[in-house]
Protein backbone atom coordinates (compact mmCIF):
# COMPACT_ATOMS: atom_id res chain seq x y z
CA UNK A 1 0.00 0.00 0.00
CA UNK A 2 1.48 3.33 -1.02
CA UNK A 3 2.09 6.34 1.16
CA UNK A 4 -1.16 7.85 -0.10
CA UNK A 5 -3.19 5.17 1.71
CA UNK A 6 -1.84 5.47 5.22
CA UNK A 7 -5.18 4.75 6.89
CA UNK A 8 -5.38 1.23 5.51
CA UNK A 9 -7.37 -0.26 2.67
CA UNK A 10 -10.54 1.77 3.22
CA UNK A 11 -12.16 3.29 0.13
CA UNK A 12 -13.63 6.13 2.19
CA UNK A 13 -11.97 9.56 1.78
CA UNK A 14 -9.65 10.47 4.63
CA UNK A 15 -7.85 13.62 5.79
CA UNK A 16 -4.19 12.66 5.82
CA UNK A 17 -3.20 15.27 8.41
CA UNK A 18 -5.70 13.76 10.86
CA UNK A 19 -4.41 10.27 10.13
CA UNK A 20 -0.85 11.40 10.75
CA UNK A 21 -1.79 13.23 13.94
CA UNK A 22 -3.55 10.09 15.17
CA UNK A 23 -0.42 8.05 14.49
CA UNK A 24 1.65 10.52 16.52
CA UNK A 25 -0.96 10.41 19.29
CA UNK A 26 -0.79 6.62 19.40
CA UNK A 27 3.01 6.65 19.55
CA UNK A 28 3.01 9.14 22.44
CA UNK A 29 0.30 7.20 24.28
CA UNK A 30 2.50 4.09 24.13
CA UNK A 31 5.49 6.00 25.53
CA UNK A 32 4.45 7.66 28.81
CA UNK A 33 8.09 8.58 29.46
CA UNK A 34 8.02 10.71 26.32
CA UNK A 35 9.93 10.57 23.04
CA UNK A 36 12.63 12.61 21.38
CA UNK A 37 11.72 14.09 18.02
CA UNK A 38 14.02 11.69 16.16
CA UNK A 39 12.51 8.71 17.98
CA UNK A 40 8.99 9.81 17.17
CA UNK A 41 9.87 10.51 13.54
CA UNK A 42 11.33 7.03 13.15
CA UNK A 43 8.35 5.43 14.91
CA UNK A 44 5.65 6.99 12.73
CA UNK A 45 7.66 7.01 9.49
CA UNK A 46 6.97 10.64 8.62
CA UNK A 47 9.24 13.54 7.67
CA UNK A 48 10.71 15.48 10.58
CA UNK A 49 9.07 18.78 9.56
CA UNK A 50 5.66 17.10 9.29
CA UNK A 51 5.97 15.54 12.74
CA UNK A 52 7.15 18.83 14.25
CA UNK A 53 4.26 20.76 12.68
CA UNK A 54 1.70 18.29 14.03
CA UNK A 55 3.37 18.22 17.44
CA UNK A 56 3.19 22.00 17.67
CA UNK A 57 -0.52 21.80 16.81
CA UNK A 58 -1.13 19.24 19.57
CA UNK A 59 0.82 21.41 22.00
CA UNK A 60 -1.22 24.49 21.07
CA UNK A 61 -4.38 22.52 21.88
CA UNK A 62 -3.00 21.49 25.25
CA UNK A 63 -2.93 17.82 24.27
CA UNK A 64 0.83 17.39 24.30
CA UNK A 65 3.79 19.08 25.90
CA UNK A 66 7.56 19.32 25.50
CA UNK A 67 9.89 18.91 28.45
CA UNK A 68 12.48 21.63 28.05
CA UNK A 69 15.07 19.80 30.16
CA UNK A 70 15.00 16.55 28.20
CA UNK A 71 13.53 17.70 24.89
CA UNK A 72 11.02 14.85 25.06
CA UNK A 73 7.47 15.16 23.78
CA UNK A 74 4.64 13.48 25.69
CA UNK A 75 0.93 13.65 26.33
CA UNK A 76 -0.20 16.37 28.73
CA UNK A 77 -1.18 14.15 31.72
CA UNK A 78 -4.17 16.15 33.01
CA UNK A 79 -5.54 16.71 29.52
CA UNK A 80 -5.23 12.98 28.86
CA UNK A 81 -7.23 12.25 32.02
CA UNK A 82 -9.91 14.68 30.85
CA UNK A 83 -10.12 13.00 27.45
CA UNK A 84 -10.44 9.62 29.13
CA UNK A 85 -13.33 10.77 31.32
CA UNK A 86 -16.15 9.46 29.09
CA UNK A 87 -14.40 6.07 28.94
CA UNK A 88 -14.29 5.41 32.67
CA UNK A 89 -17.36 3.21 32.45
CA UNK A 90 -15.39 0.95 30.14
CA UNK A 91 -13.18 -0.14 33.05
CA UNK A 92 -15.83 -2.61 34.17
CA UNK A 93 -16.03 -3.86 30.59
CA UNK A 94 -12.30 -4.61 30.59
CA UNK A 95 -12.76 -6.61 33.78
CA UNK A 96 -15.55 -8.65 32.19
CA UNK A 97 -13.46 -9.27 29.08
CA UNK A 98 -10.56 -10.41 31.26
CA UNK A 99 -12.82 -13.00 32.88
CA UNK A 100 -13.32 -14.61 29.47
CA UNK A 101 -9.56 -14.51 28.86
CA UNK A 102 -8.85 -15.98 32.29
CA UNK A 103 -11.21 -18.87 31.60
CA UNK A 104 -9.46 -19.51 28.29
CA UNK A 105 -6.05 -19.52 29.97
CA UNK A 106 -7.35 -21.97 32.58
CA UNK A 107 -8.61 -24.29 29.82
CA UNK A 108 -5.50 -24.19 27.64
CA UNK A 109 -2.60 -23.23 29.90
CA UNK A 110 -1.52 -20.64 27.33
CA UNK A 111 -1.62 -16.83 27.19
CA UNK A 112 -4.82 -15.31 25.76
CA UNK A 113 -5.15 -11.82 24.29
CA UNK A 114 -7.44 -9.55 22.30
CA UNK A 115 -5.79 -7.57 19.51
CA UNK A 116 -6.77 -4.78 17.11
CA UNK A 117 -5.01 -3.18 14.14
CA UNK A 118 -2.84 -0.17 14.96
CA UNK A 119 -3.97 3.21 13.67
CA UNK A 120 -1.88 2.84 10.52
CA UNK A 121 -3.18 -0.74 10.04
CA UNK A 122 0.34 -2.15 9.62
CA UNK A 123 0.72 -3.82 13.00
CA UNK A 124 -1.30 -5.12 15.94
CA UNK A 125 -2.13 -3.54 19.28
CA UNK A 126 -2.72 -5.74 22.33
CA UNK A 127 -5.95 -4.46 23.92
CA UNK A 128 -6.05 -6.89 26.84
CA UNK A 129 -4.14 -10.02 27.80
CA UNK A 130 -4.05 -12.63 30.55
CA UNK A 131 -0.72 -14.39 30.90
CA UNK A 132 -0.11 -18.08 31.38
CA UNK A 133 1.53 -19.08 34.65
CA UNK A 134 4.16 -20.96 32.67
CA UNK A 135 7.60 -19.29 32.83
CA UNK A 136 8.12 -19.90 29.09
CA UNK A 137 5.37 -17.46 28.18
CA UNK A 138 6.14 -14.29 26.21
CA UNK A 139 4.37 -11.06 27.13
CA UNK A 140 3.46 -9.43 23.81
CA UNK A 141 2.12 -6.38 25.65
CA UNK A 142 5.74 -5.25 25.91
CA UNK A 143 6.06 -5.22 22.12
CA UNK A 144 4.76 -2.19 20.24
CA UNK A 145 5.36 -3.53 16.74
CA UNK A 146 3.64 -6.81 15.85
CA UNK A 147 3.43 -6.91 12.03
CA UNK A 148 -0.05 -7.81 10.77
CA UNK A 149 1.14 -10.36 8.21
CA UNK A 150 3.34 -12.23 10.69
CA UNK A 151 0.76 -12.76 13.46
CA UNK A 152 -2.26 -15.06 13.47
CA UNK A 153 -4.38 -12.17 14.74
CA UNK A 154 -3.29 -9.98 11.87
CA UNK A 155 -4.19 -12.66 9.33
CA UNK A 156 -7.72 -12.68 10.74
CA UNK A 157 -8.14 -9.00 9.79
CA UNK A 158 -6.42 -9.36 6.42
CA UNK A 159 -8.60 -12.35 5.54
CA UNK A 160 -11.69 -10.16 6.04
CA UNK A 161 -10.60 -7.81 3.24
CA UNK A 162 -11.79 -8.25 -0.35
CA UNK A 163 -9.05 -9.76 -2.49
CA UNK A 164 -8.17 -6.52 -4.28
CA UNK A 165 -7.92 -4.55 -1.05
CA UNK A 166 -5.76 -7.24 0.53
CA UNK A 167 -3.32 -7.04 -2.37
CA UNK A 168 -3.35 -3.22 -2.07
CA UNK A 169 -2.45 -3.57 1.61
CA UNK A 170 0.44 -5.87 0.72
CA UNK A 171 1.94 -3.16 -1.48
CA UNK A 172 3.15 -1.62 1.79
CA UNK A 173 5.59 -4.53 2.04
CA UNK A 174 5.80 -7.88 3.79
CA UNK A 175 9.12 -7.66 5.62
CA UNK A 176 10.72 -10.82 6.98
CA UNK A 177 10.60 -10.64 10.77
CA UNK A 178 11.95 -14.17 11.23
CA UNK A 179 13.06 -16.82 8.76
CA UNK A 180 9.52 -18.26 8.89
CA UNK A 181 7.68 -15.03 7.93
CA UNK A 182 5.57 -15.28 4.77
CA UNK A 183 6.87 -12.55 2.45
CA UNK A 184 5.27 -13.55 -0.86
CA UNK A 185 1.95 -11.75 -1.59
CA UNK A 186 0.63 -14.75 -3.53
CA UNK A 187 1.56 -17.18 -0.75
CA UNK A 188 0.00 -14.96 1.89
CA UNK A 189 -3.14 -14.51 -0.22
CA UNK A 190 -3.51 -18.27 -0.53
CA UNK A 191 -3.21 -18.60 3.24
CA UNK A 192 -5.75 -15.82 3.80
CA UNK A 193 -8.22 -17.75 1.65
CA UNK A 194 -7.81 -20.73 3.97
CA UNK A 195 -8.24 -18.49 7.01
CA UNK A 196 -11.50 -17.08 5.63
CA UNK A 197 -12.90 -20.55 4.92
CA UNK A 198 -11.80 -22.32 8.11
CA UNK A 199 -12.43 -19.46 10.54
CA UNK A 200 -9.05 -19.46 12.29
CA UNK A 201 -5.44 -18.51 11.59
CA UNK A 202 -2.08 -19.78 12.78
CA UNK A 203 1.39 -18.29 12.88
CA UNK A 204 4.32 -20.64 13.47
CA UNK A 205 7.34 -18.61 14.60
CA UNK A 206 6.59 -15.99 11.93
CA UNK A 207 6.76 -12.97 14.25
CA UNK A 208 8.88 -14.14 17.19
CA UNK A 209 11.29 -17.06 17.00
CA UNK A 210 10.09 -19.89 19.22
CA UNK A 211 6.56 -18.48 19.55
CA UNK A 212 3.35 -19.76 17.92
CA UNK A 213 -0.04 -18.04 17.82
CA UNK A 214 -3.58 -19.16 17.04
CA UNK A 215 -6.40 -16.67 16.40
CA UNK A 216 -10.12 -16.49 15.65
CA UNK A 217 -12.29 -13.46 14.85
CA UNK A 218 -14.51 -11.74 17.38
CA UNK A 219 -17.54 -10.70 15.33
CA UNK A 220 -19.89 -7.77 15.72
CA UNK A 221 -23.65 -7.86 15.17
CA UNK A 222 -23.27 -7.45 11.42
CA UNK A 223 -20.76 -10.28 11.08
CA UNK A 224 -17.82 -7.89 10.69
CA UNK A 225 -14.51 -8.52 12.42
CA UNK A 226 -14.57 -6.54 15.65
CA UNK A 227 -11.29 -7.89 17.05
CA UNK A 228 -9.14 -10.99 17.04
CA UNK A 229 -8.86 -13.40 19.96
CA UNK A 230 -5.38 -14.88 20.13
CA UNK A 231 -3.75 -17.77 21.96
CA UNK A 232 0.02 -17.45 22.40
CA UNK A 233 2.48 -20.13 23.44
CA UNK A 234 6.02 -21.42 22.94
CA UNK A 235 6.47 -23.52 19.79
CA UNK A 236 8.11 -26.25 21.86
CA UNK A 237 4.85 -26.82 23.71
CA UNK A 238 2.12 -25.44 21.46
CA UNK A 239 2.77 -27.13 18.12
CA UNK A 240 0.35 -27.13 15.19
CA UNK A 241 -1.59 -30.23 16.28
CA UNK A 242 -2.07 -28.86 19.78
CA UNK A 243 -3.07 -25.43 18.41
CA UNK A 244 -5.75 -26.97 16.21
CA UNK A 245 -7.07 -28.84 19.23
CA UNK A 246 -7.61 -25.47 20.94
CA UNK A 247 -9.78 -24.07 18.11
CA UNK A 248 -13.14 -25.09 19.69
CA UNK A 249 -12.25 -23.45 23.03
CA UNK A 250 -11.07 -20.32 21.26
CA UNK A 251 -14.24 -20.11 19.16
CA UNK A 252 -16.46 -20.59 22.20
CA UNK A 253 -14.61 -17.79 24.01
CA UNK A 254 -14.96 -15.60 20.92
CA UNK A 255 -18.73 -16.08 20.92
CA UNK A 256 -18.85 -15.10 24.60
CA UNK A 257 -16.87 -11.96 23.84
CA UNK A 258 -19.10 -11.04 20.89
CA UNK A 259 -22.22 -11.27 23.08
CA UNK A 260 -20.53 -9.37 25.89
CA UNK A 261 -19.36 -6.50 23.68
CA UNK A 262 -22.77 -6.24 22.02
CA UNK A 263 -24.53 -6.02 25.39
CA UNK A 264 -22.10 -3.40 26.71
CA UNK A 265 -22.74 -1.19 23.68
CA UNK A 266 -19.29 0.40 23.85
CA UNK A 267 -19.49 1.23 20.14
CA UNK A 268 -22.85 2.98 20.35
CA UNK A 269 -24.65 0.22 18.43
CA UNK A 270 -27.87 0.49 20.37
CA UNK A 271 -27.62 -2.73 22.39
CA UNK A 272 -28.79 -3.39 25.90
CA UNK A 273 -26.17 -1.10 27.37
CA UNK A 274 -27.37 2.20 25.93
CA UNK A 275 -29.03 4.18 23.19
CA UNK A 276 -28.09 4.20 19.53
CA UNK A 277 -25.76 7.09 18.77
CA UNK A 278 -25.41 6.66 15.03
CA UNK A 279 -23.63 4.15 12.83
CA UNK A 280 -20.49 2.46 14.19
CA UNK A 281 -17.13 3.72 12.95
CA UNK A 282 -16.04 1.76 9.88
CA UNK A 283 -12.71 -0.02 10.17
CA UNK A 284 -10.77 -0.67 6.97
CA UNK A 285 -10.63 -4.27 8.19
CA UNK A 286 -14.36 -4.70 8.80
CA UNK A 287 -15.64 -7.55 6.63
CA UNK A 288 -17.95 -6.38 3.84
Amino acid sequence: MGRGREAGASKQPVVQSVVRAARIAQALALAPEGMQLRELTARVGLHKTTVLRLLNTLISLGLACKEERTGRYRWQPLRLLWLAGPLRDAVSAVQLVDVVLEDLVAQTGETAAIVLPSLDCRSLVVVSAVLSDDPLVADLRERTHLPMHAMAGGKIFLAALPRGEAYAWMEGGLPAVTKHTVTSPDALMAELGEVASQGYAVSKEECVAGLNTLAVPVLDRTGGVEAALVLIGPASRMGERKMLGFVPQLQAASQRLSKLLASLNLSGRGGAGGSHNGPPPQSPFRAL
